[in-house]
């Protein structure tokens, strides 16, 4: 997973293994401290979110 900031933007690109994944990758950049949005652009490995 790649993280990018530009002020009080997160940007999260590459890929996930699960949906799970994708989600918690953006909750824990919600709470960081000074950011204000956050763009979720993972792609999700569905081949590997099934087990």
């Amino acid at each position: 997973i790649k993280v990018s900031v530009l002020g009080t933007t997160v940007t999260l690109t590459g890929t996930a293994n699960s949906l799970y994944q994708k989600e918690e990758a953006g909750r824990i950049a919600w709470k960081t401290p000074g950011i204000w949005n956050v763009k979720n652009e993972l792609e999700v490995n569905y081949e590997y979110d099934f087990y």
